[in-house]
């Protein structure tokens, strides 16, 4: 019986995620509040975690009108440029700052979460999140099956797992020294259900290297699961990674405890389990 080997291609992931802000300044539409059809830059420093931006006041506001609430970045607003439409949900906007003493015409920020317009919050439908690691041999801890990724071939690595009757992929890849790690979904599939999945998954391979990776998480939906053109993608910052190489559980040592005869069971010394 032959071995199957998978074909994978995420360049077109990789492109967009570089490319995120190849348009940066955008118009806000907010009925109702001061912000409203106010022009926005955005900007993305690859050692931040978050998008920056400076929001230009069409009036001057004192330093008591220059809240959440009252600018109304509390709730879900659009930003809009000529190319594209991205939303700003409620609580994608995590920081502002303005004049303490003076009016003010300009507010600076920062952004933790953005995603297309059109991105499918709500229906069913495939996904697939793309992250930046930092150990290039992440996935070999499951043994897993050989794959190829874009011009490149391994002969071991992508995790197979059914959950709740669906296919489920992960794997990694490297490009120009970064070093990404996919889960993908081969069935439709709720959005949220998907997020919970994935963060499962990460932190299950978080017990068995120690390293549990989270800030920036892009995810990318498509019509089919052949995964051929993102149509929309959701950006999202979840907070530092936990980068310690101590893992949780050993899994060799782990694997040499289970196969052991019942009668000769070993203590679960820190060397199973440690600190």
């Amino acid at each position: 019986m032959l071995k199957r080997k998978y074909h994978k291609n995420i360049e077109k992931e990789i492109a967009k995620v570089e490319n995120l802000l190849a348009d940066k300044n955008f118009i806000i539409l907010n009925d109702s509040f001061p912000i409203d059809n106010c022009e926005i830059e955005l900007s993305k420093n690859n050692d931040k975690n978050n998008f920056d931006f400076n929001l230009k006041l069409k009036t001057k506001l004192n330093p008591d009108q220059i809240t959440f609430q009252k600018l109304g970045l509390n709730e879900n607003f659009r930003v809009v440029s000529n190319n594209v439409t991205y939303i700003i949900p409620a609580k994608g906007t995590t920081k502002i700052s303005a004049k303490s003493f003076a009016q003010s015409e300009n507010i600076k920020g920062e952004l933790s979460t953005l995603h297309s317009e059109l991105f499918p919050l709500e229906l069913n439908s495939f996904f697939r999140l793309l992250i930046k690691i930092e150990e290039s041999n992440l996935t070999t801890i499951f043994l897993g099956s050989e794959y190829s990724c874009n011009e490149t071939h391994y002969s071991l690595g992508l995790i197979n797992i059914e959950i709740e009757n669906r296919i489920f992929h992960t794997y990694r890849y490297k490009k120009n020294e970064i070093n990404y790690l996919v889960i993908e979904c081969l069935n439709e599939i709720n959005f949220q259900l998907f997020r919970n999945i994935c963060e499962t998954t990460l932190k299950s391979i978080g017990f068995l290297t120690g390293n549990w990776y989270q800030k920036e998480h892009y995810f990318f939906s498509y019509e089919s699961l052949y995964f051929e053109e993102p149509s929309t993608f959701y950006y999202c910052y979840f907070g530092n990674s936990v980068i310690s190489n101590q893992e949780i559980i050993n899994p060799q040592q782990y694997r040499q405890f289970i196969n052991t005869d019942c009668q000769d069971y070993p203590k679960l010394t820190p060397l199973l389990f440690p600190e």
